[in-house]
């Protein structure tokens, strides 16, 4: 994935939070397909549950599709804030 080279400018990458797991290849991964993309001039967002162990299908789970679309909406906005909170 690190070599598309489609005309997108913006990726938003969905992670585990796995945050609490010392040398998370998952993290890992995720954050190098990050600064792969940023070398390429495109921007890459990580958005993650805030619960550690979590993963986007649980909050799809708890919150459903309208609670994802509602927390993606400031990435996809090009005009928002920088700072945008961690799923909860």
């Amino acid at each position: 994935m690190g070599n598309y080279q489609g005309p997108e400018r913006q990726f938003i990458l969905s992670a585990n939070n796995d945050e609490h797991k010392q040398n998370s290849q998952t993290l890992n991964t995720v954050k190098s397909l990050q600064e792969q993309f940023t070398l390429q001039g495109k921007i890459a967002s990580i958005i993650k549950p805030s619960q550690p162990g979590e993963d986007s299908n649980d909050v799809i789970k708890k919150q459903g599709k309208q609670g994802v679309q509602t927390y993606m909406q400031p990435y996809l906005n090009p005009h928002a804030a920088d700072d945008h909170p961690i799923l909860p």
